[in-house]
């Protein structure tokens, strides 16, 4: 059976002593140590959270930079094609214009050189056809 006498008293007194000492110098400390552990960890969890949020916050903002990058430059692009078009259409026309005021004295030059060709050819026709009616009738033509 068990025997109720002041060593009772003093072993409960003792495990209460025993217990406050290892609350006070093991279990708070480890708590600590845990809790300490624990706030690192999920500080470095939501640190690393904030910052993929920035992340992709800033990679949004540029790619929309790009995106109206893109944009102004097509933009551009179609603005300096549409203006060189524009000059070749004037640099057509100017030609064309150049050339019509030349077409008529150059059909006139032509008219001119067929003529002398004409002229020309009809002098030297003559005596070709001559030789040609003497071969043929084997006499002369005159």
């Amino acid at each position: 059976m068990i025997n109720l006498d002041y060593t009772l008293l003093i072993q409960a007194a003792i495990f209460i002593v025993f217990v406050l000492l290892i609350n006070q110098f093991m279990f708070r400390p480890v708590v600590r140590l845990l809790e300490r552990r624990r706030e690192a960890t999920t500080g470095a969890q939501e640190k690393a959270l904030s910052l993929q949020e920035k992340a992709e916050r800033e990679a949004a903002l540029l790619e929309e930079k790009l995106a109206q990058a893109r944009q102004e430059a097509a933009l551009e692009r179609d603005r300096v094609k549409k203006k060189v078009l524009e000059e070749q259409k004037q640099y057509l026309e100017r030609a064309r214009r150049a050339i019509e005021k030349d077409i008529p004295a150059l059909r006139e030059k032509a008219l001119e050189e067929a003529k002398k060709v004409e002229n020309s050819l009809k002098k030297g026709m003559k005596p070709f056809a001559e030789k040609i009616a003497a071969k043929v009738l084997g006499r002369s033509v005159s």
